[in-house]
């Protein structure tokens, strides 16, 4: 069985900001219905409601002109097209694009002295529409 290797990760919030990242996870989920009845065999009965999707990165700050600090500011509340990639740039079946439209609602920004700034957001899906899995650009 094949394994993977989180390095090189892709990730578009409206432009490429790949470089920065550490760590990221995609989160595509539902919710979860109890449809247990008075008619039940004496387990639980579930379903799944409605779909959502989160993505959870954590980025290497940089304040200067045109960098992270200022894409991520400008991205701040608003609905953003959204590409996560794990393994580079390349779509493949070895390595899905995941995709929607996002919104983050918090932008931490600071730091430990002495330490590399870096900072966590979440974005979550923001129009209706589960998040997208694909194999190809086409």
């Amino acid at each position: 069985m094949a394994k993977a290797v989180g390095y090189n990760f892709y990730l578009s919030i409206g432009s490429d900001v790949s470089a920065f990242v550490k760590d990221m996870i995609a989160n595509p989920s539902y919710e979860e219905l109890d449809s247990t009845t008075s008619n039940t065999t004496g387990a639980r009965e579930r379903l799944a409601g409605l779909a959502d999707w989160e993505i959870k990165v954590t980025l290497a700050n940089d304040f200067a002109d045109a960098s992270i600090d200022d894409i991520l500011f400008a991205a701040l509340g608003v609905q953003t097209a959204i590409v996560a990639k794990f393994v580079g740039p390349t779509t493949s079946a070895a390595n899905p694009k995941y995709t929607g439209n996002g919104i983050f609602f918090d932008y931490p920004v600071g730091g430990l002295v002495g330490a590399m700034s870096e900072t966590t957001i979440t974005i979550k899906g923001s129009d209706g529409v589960p998040m997208a899995r694909t194999e190809s650009d086409a």
